[in-house]
């Protein structure tokens, strides 16, 4: 049974959704829903874009697109300069998320067939558009059919088989991974699912039965809960998909839940590749029904599959090595698409957007390790004024800035978690950029944690800092055991430092000029420490100081 089938032709009183809002939701009520999305199109709209937050929702604008022989156009957000860069316009947009668009009510809302007043063809193959990073890192529209999804929900729906009848999840089905086995697969299997994406452990655990299939994410399982804290009940079976899941939380979930992640390999572009449930950490992957797997020149894999409308192989962009079983090993990434949070991130787009501020002048996003996990990180370089309001916020706080000014043209998943403000992108002798150098820089500690500054004054490019000295200063080791002492060197390469940290600026040189020290500081002294620095030569002026009396300064560049 198709996806028009199971929502046009199953008797309006089956329930084929449960809310935690709205309670068991019918087919006939999705029809409803429909009904009204239709009184409202324009004809001459032969798109329709969908973003809903809601299944059942998402599940009317189909049949909506399959009356009206629309495209239907699914959504990965829904900020406002993101729907006018792609032409959406309120007479073409369902949403429960947003105002301007067309709408609908879920009040008084009857069980109806809908046979007078919609048109459904149910072997008409309504096509489907999702947007995806793709290989190439340039975003792009990827076009399926729902022949194309059903045949993957269909696989799955065997391989499944009578062990589930419910679904639960925290992927969104407006995702490729989400719609298959949050929307497609119950509804031709005549299953039921749980109409809202769940936001926490919490609120998902609380729908869970010994049958339920979790449709789930590696960024979920990352974050798994105390077992005290939750509605306790083993599922079935959990999924991962969207990303590679870190081999520890893949373990975790094993040992709290007593099921071993089920975790599927894929992409919007290829659907579902391979799959496995691991026992060892280095396990392999099993393709899917139907899916020919192979190796390209480059050792990337190469997938040919009924999922991809193109018979051409995709090649996926991960390097592989197979066993003479058919099964095998990621290898690793070959390209600058990455998996944050289940979603696809292309790193150059996330350049170019943050690229686009009137503040920063470049910056390099890649991914770093932190507690154990993947984050995605970004080096920034600014422009004067930007540097100048890096100073006068702090860098927490200017990184919200940034953040709430592109937060309409970037996503969630795509903003970097760990940013920092540099006055150069680091490169190696040949001025390439490299992933390992770029690194580093986060794994330095800053000099303001370590000083952790009494206070902090900053005016345009000059600052005053007070701090104790800390007897755990890394530079007293060896200076000297029994009366230690922080060396000159050290002081020049905390001004310097600071100088960066403060305002994302470094001297022209490294070369010091009427330098001078006066006196010695020990740990434990309360010193004053005073930068100023001049855009134009690009010199840095410091001084220290200890209840107003001299103890170095000197200028750098």
């Amino acid at each position: 049974m198709g996806l028009l089938r199971a929502l046009w032709n199953e008797d309006a009183s089956k329930v084929v959704f449960c809310s935690s809002n709205l309670g068991d939701i019918s087919v006939g009520q999705v029809r409803a829903l429909a009904i009204q999305i239709v009184r409202q199109l324009e004809s001459s709209d032969s798109q329709l874009f969908v973003f809903t937050r809601s299944a059942a929702a998402f599940c009317a604008a189909f049949l909506a697109a399959a009356h009206s022989k629309k495209s239907l156009i699914i959504l990965p957000q829904s900020g406002a300069d993101y729907l006018k860069s792609i032409g959406v316009k309120p007479t073409n947009f369902v949403s429960d998320a947003v105002e301007d668009c067309i709408r609908i009510s879920w009040e008084h809302l009857p069980d109806v067939d809908g046979n007078n007043q919609l048109s459904i063809d149910p072997d008409y193959d309504v096509e489907m558009v999702f947007f995806t990073s793709g290989s190439s890192g340039v975003p792009k529209q990827i076009f399926k059919t729902a022949s194309v999804i059903e045949a993957e929900a269909d696989v799955w729906k065997d391989w499944f088989g009578d062990d589930i009848s419910h679904i639960a999840g925290s992927v969104s089905h407006q995702h490729i991974y989400g719609l298959i086995f949050r929307v497609a697969l119950p509804l031709m299997a005549r299953k039921i699912s749980q109409d809202d994406m769940a936001l926490s452990w919490e609120a998902l655990m609380e729908d869970v039965t010994p049958k339920t299939l979790i449709v789930s994410s590696p960024a979920h399982l990352t974050r798994l809960p105390e077992k005290h804290a939750i509605s306790f009940t083993q599922p079935a079976f959990i999924l991962s998909s969207g990303g590679l899941l870190p081999t520890e939380a893949c373990f975790a979930t094993a040992e709290l839940f007593g099921v071993r992640p089920l975790e599927i390999l894929g992409s919007t572009e290829t659907g579902g590749v391979a799959y496995r449930q691991r026992t060892l950490e280095d396990d392999l992957w099993t393709p899917v029904s139907g899916v020919v797997t192979s190796v390209g020149e480059e050792g990337e894999l190469r997938v040919t599959s009924p999922f991809i409308p193109d018979a051409e192989p995709v090649k996926m962009g991960d390097r592989v090595e197979f066993g003479e079983d058919g099964r095998f090993q990621l290898l690793g990434r070959i390209d600058r698409i990455v998996k944050v949070e289940g979603k696809r991130v292309s790193l150059p787009r996330v350049e170019d957007v943050l690229s686009t501020h009137p503040l920063v002048s470049d910056c390099a996003v890649f991914l770093t390790m932190q507690t154990g996990r993947e984050r995605l990180s970004g080096l920034v370089c600014l422009t004067q004024e930007g540097q100048l309001k890096l100073g006068e916020l702090g860098a927490f706080k200017f990184s919200r800035y940034l953040r709430k000014n592109l937060s309409e043209n970037l996503e969630a998943a795509e903003w970097p978690k760990r940013m920092r403000f540099v006055s150069r992108i680091p490169t190696n002798s040949q001025s390439k950029r490299v992933l390992s150098l770029m690194q580093e820089v986060f794994e330095g500690q800053k000099i303001l944690d370590l000083l952790a500054p009494t206070r902090m004054d900053i005016d345009g490019f000059e600052a005053k800092i007070s701090f104790k000295v800390s007897p755990n200063l890394p530079w007293f080791e060896g200076h000297f055991k029994d009366n230690p002492i922080l060396p000159g060197l050290a002081q020049t390469h905390m001004a310097a430092r600071l100088s960066e940290e403060i305002w994302a600026v470094e001297p022209a040189s490294f070369n010091v000029n009427r330098m001078k020290f006066q006196q010695v500081i020990q740990p434990h002294e309360v010193i004053d420490l005073e930068l100023k620095f001049k855009p134009d030569t690009q010199r840095l002026t410091f001084a220290f100081t200890r209840a107003d009396a001299k103890v170095s300064s000197g200028t750098i560049g």
